[in-house]
């Protein structure tokens, strides 16, 4: 029983240490978007894991019917990074290109890049 116990303690561990960790980033620094090209910064906590940037879009029907385009930015670490280092992330990327693909993908039938509504991530606001 004990082989099992520690056989089953090595699997889920090695299985940890092999999982990547995202983190939603609601609230970012900075953000410019031109119609096609959507640039933005933010900070998040770190420094000993490396750090990439994921954006993403998903279609939602909202109960008004209004179409959205919903955009998502996460955070993604190899594993826990519990250095306490303030990182700066700057982030460009074709937004009006992921719109196009995840239309394609949806099965939202009005999904029309004129006429949707883009829901981007909060800005963080400082008068200083």
């Amino acid at each position: 029983m004990k082989t099992i116990l520690v056989l089953l303690t090595l699997i889920v561990s090695s299985s940890v240490s092999f999982a990547s960790i995202s983190t939603p980033i609601d609230l970012v620094r900075t953000l410019n978007f031109d119609g096609k090209i959507l640039e933005l910064s933010y900070q998040i906590g770190g420094g000993c894991q490396e750090h990439t940037s994921v954006v993403s879009v998903s279609i939602k029907e909202n109960v008004t019917g209004f179409t959205e385009a919903i955009v998502n930015v996460q955070d993604v670490t190899p594993a826990e990074d519990f250095c306490e280092a303030l990182l700066g992330r700057q982030v460009k990327v074709d937004l009006a290109a992921l719109i196009s693909e995840a239309c394609s993908k949806s099965s939202v039938t009005n999904c029309d890049a004129k006429t949707l509504r883009l829901v981007l991530p909060n800005v963080l606001y400082s008068p200083y």
